[in-house]
């Protein structure tokens, strides 16, 4: 499986506290991603089914309403961080208690997050450490600490959301057979996805490896996908089942955050209540594209209708496309 390009590393949000009356203003200039800035829609929230503009407060307000509280990134944009990070505190600030469900995280690093937290320490400076991020591959912990910063703060669950590398690696080359019955119906994957929804999947992950994978590798991608989304969903339920929680936040990819056939299909299939979801996706502007609905259509959608619910437009981090560079690393290869 390809993984993400780091290419940044982020500064740790400072969280102010405000009263739920009013909320504290969103992550903004000076942006740390340096183009586009000017972009007419940097810096707002949209409601992705209709392109209305909403207000800070009212974003937070749905955020805070949410019982499963879904926020994307792209995985290398610190401004989308900051964005998670305000977000998770500011629904803190109104009185939820989230637990903190990481996609980074692998179910066997559950048990060193756990001590780690047992420690009492005073902020998650040491988690990174605990589990070995710099080894992980994602981009630098400072990124992903201040969610987990307000969840040590205020004595919050931290729950690891990914499957481990070997279940993975196990899917991939024997499907879901590879797994306990008791686990594949847990994870609600024992009906298969209906053939629109496995088309597109088939198309994300085709496209996410920049089209260079064998054919017949991508349709075990495809059941890993789902059965990643499935465990990310069944984190968030596991979550709202600890004491004293009455939220789960879940920080992912806007790739599994899609409404139509990401974590949120999968928390559906659980049987949760669509209004009980919320998915608020960082997204960064392009050039040319200045209406909500240019990026329904990038995403696959119709009309105003990306597959998130709310959109927060951010500058963009780079113009590179890492596709064309892979390929170029490909070929220099075959020619070495």
């Amino acid at each position: 499986m390809l993984r993400h390009l780091v290419l940044s590393a982020a500064a740790v949000l400072a969280a102010s506290a405000v009263g739920p009356a009013m909320a504290a203003d969103p992550p903004g200039a000076p942006w740390q991603s340096p183009l586009l800035q000017d972009h007419p829609l940097v810096g707002t929230f949209v409601e992705a089914s209709t392109g209305v503009t909403l207000s800070a407060e009212e974003a937070l307000s749905r955020a805070a309403d949410a019982r499963y509280l879904i926020l994307g990134e792209r995985h290398d944009n610190p401004d989308h961080h900051d964005l998670q990070a305000w977000a998770t505190e500011q629904v803190v600030e109104r009185s939820r208690r989230p637990a903190i469900v990481y996609e980074m995280f692998e179910a066997d690093e559950q048990d060193e997050i756990d001590a780690f937290l047992a420690g009492a320490p005073a902020d998650a400076a040491g988690l990174g450490e605990a589990v070995n991020w710099a080894e992980s591959g994602w981009p630098a912990w400072e990124h992903y600490r201040p969610m987990a910063d307000t969840a040590v703060a205020h004595g919050l669950p931290i729950l690891a959301g990914n499957l481990a590398r070997d279940t993975i690696r196990d899917i991939a080359r024997q499907g879901l057979d590879s797994l306990p019955d008791d686990q594949v119906n847990r994870l609600g994957l024992l009906e298969a996805d209906e053939p629109a929804i496995l088309a597109g999947m088939t198309r994300d992950v085709d496209e996410g490896h920049c089209n260079l994978m064998p054919e017949d590798a991508i349709a075990p991608m495809v059941t890993v996908q789902r059965a990643r989304d499935a465990r990310m969903a069944a984190t968030m339920a596991q979550g709202l089942e600890a004491d004293g929680t009455d939220q789960a936040i879940l920080i992912t990819g806007n790739g599994h955050a899609r409404t139509d056939r990401g974590v949120p299909l999968r928390l559906r299939q659980m049987d949760v209540a669509p209004e009980d979801i919320l998915v608020i996706a960082p997204m960064e502007v392009r050039e040319g594209m200045t209406t909500v609905a240019d990026y329904a259509e990038a995403w696959g959608g119709e009309s105003f209708n990306a597959p998130f619910d709310i959109l927060y437009f951010t500058p963009r981090l780079d113009m590179v496309d890492h596709c064309e560079e892979l390929r170029a690393r490909m070929e220099k290869k075959k020619a070495e």
